[in-house]
């Protein structure tokens, strides 16, 4: 009898060991597929990561490019609005040169006039 049960219980500790190998051997078939998965999301993610960087850096590169771009428009504008004030100021000048001039003969004339209303009435 005891050696019957010993057999039988040497048959149930050998199926036991089967099936915890078995499981053992399901488990890190489970967790190397779980490690692959993780591994190929970490390299999603880098190259997201990767991604978003370059179209930041881009995004920061644009934004330089206008601002350059805008002070160098607003230059070229404040340069050419120069130079019609100039030249309207330059029009001005000689607008106000060619009335001085007139209104210097005007005076020349009147004092002529009045140099020689001044003679012909002393002579009287």
């Amino acid at each position: 009898k005891l050696q019957e049960e010993n057999v039988k219980l040497k048959q149930q500790s050998s199926e036991s060991i089967s099936k915890l190998q078995e499981e053992s051997i399901k488990l890190k078939q489970q967790n190397s597929e779980s490690v692959s998965k993780l591994q190929e999301e970490n390299i999603k993610l880098q190259k997201a990561q990767t991604v978003s960087k370059l179209q930041n850096t881009e995004s920061k590169r644009r934004q330089s490019y206008k601002r350059r771009t805008s002070s160098s428009n607003n230059i070229s504008k404040l340069q050419e609005e120069n130079v019609k004030l100039k030249q309207q100021s330059s029009e001005s000048i000689s607008k106000l040169q060619e009335e001085n001039q007139r209104a210097s003969s005007s005076n020349n004339k009147i004092q002529k006039a009045f140099q020689s209303y001044k003679r012909r009435t002393s002579s009287s």
